[in-house]
C-alpha cells in the first residue's frame, strides 16, 4: 500500500514524471509558481540530462530553462545576479520557466543550500 501511494499517487519514479505532475497541477502553482527542494543520492544533472528533461515537459520552454551548479558562484551577490533572469517578467507577459540549482556533496554544504534556498524565495517574493 505504502509504495503504491509512494510511486504510484505522488510520482516518485523519476523527477520528469515528479515535476510533470506537479507543473500540470493548476491549483498547486496559485499564480507564483512552484519551488521544490528534490535531495537525491544520485549523480548531479547534467546538460543532456536537463536537455532529455525538458522534452518531457511540454509546458516549459527550452529557452526558459536555466541550471546552474551551486559551487561555481564565488559570491552571494553572484548567484542572486544569476537566478534573477529567470524571475523576471518578459514585459506584459509571464511565462513558465524552470531553475535547477544542483549541489554537489549537500550533505557538507547544508549552510550553502539554506542560504540559496532563501536567496531563490526572495526572489520569488519580488514578482
Amino acid at each position: 500500500r505504502l509504495i503504491d501511494i509512494y510511486f504510484t499517487h505522488q510520482h516518485h519514479s523519476c523527477l520528469v514524471d515528479f515535476l510533470f505532475y506537479h507543473l500540470s497541477q493548476e491549483t498547486s502553482c496559485h499564480g507564483r509558481g512552484l519551488m521544490m527542494q528534490v535531495t537525491t543520492h544520485s549523480h548531479l544533472l547534467s546538460s543532456n540530462e536537463i536537455e532529455d528533461m525538458v522534452q518531457g515537459l511540454p509546458m516549459i520552454e527550452h529557452s526558459h530553462v536555466t541550471w546552474h551548479l551551486l559551487q561555481q558562484f564565488e559570491t552571494e551577490l553572484d548567484f542572486t545576479n544569476n537566478i534573477s533572469p529567470s524571475f523576471q517578467r518578459q514585459g506584459d507577459q509571464s511565462h513558465d520557466s524552470l531553475l535547477i540549482i544542483n549541489c554537489e556533496s549537500g550533505h557538507l554544504d547544508g549552510d550553502l543550500i539554506a542560504c540559496a534556498r532563501y536567496k531563490v524565495s526572495d526572489e520569488r517574493a519580488r514578482l
